[in-house]
């Protein structure tokens, strides 16, 4: 099974992508925790993407792809795989079709949460993470609404 999540930041699609990542044993690929891992390793595409992140604004999405795309060739993820967080735009949207059809895959469905922009910021802002300011939230929040 092959899914995408897709919600704005903070709406719990992580904890919904992890209950559907236990229950069918497939990796819960999570675009966020995959640039922190980068960026604390300090990998090329971790250093580019610290810039962006540390302003509050998406990491450009050919960084992202090209780390979703290591991610999804490792062989935990040839029988399925949970994406959340990506694509968030158009170009990454086209850049996973490439991507599937270069590996020769298809995707199951695709799952949008809905939350309104009051619930995430509490959310965000009661995860304690240096990143999660008033400002950073609200520029997340208008990127991702663009």
């Amino acid at each position: 099974m092959r899914l995408i999540m897709i919600a704005p930041p903070g709406a719990g699609k992580g904890t919904q992508a992890k209950r559907l990542s236990d229950r069918y044993d497939h990796p819960h690929v999570e675009t966020g925790d995959i640039i922190r891992t980068a960026i604390k390793n300090e990998t090329t595409a971790g250093q580019k993407a610290k810039k962006y992140v540390d302003k509050g604004k998406l990491v450009p999405d050919e960084v992202v792809v090209e780390l979703i795309e290591e991610r999804i060739e490792r062989p935990d993820c040839r029988q399925g795989f949970i994406l959340d967080g990506f694509p968030r735009t158009l170009p990454q949207a086209e850049a996973l079709d490439e991507m599937m059809q270069k590996h020769d895959l298809s995707l199951d469905a695709v799952l949008h949460l809905d939350v309104s922009n009051e619930e995430v910021t509490e959310r965000l802002l009661a995860r304690g993470r240096d990143d999660d300011t008033p400002e950073a939230i609200e520029q997340r929040l208008e990127e991702y609404r663009n």
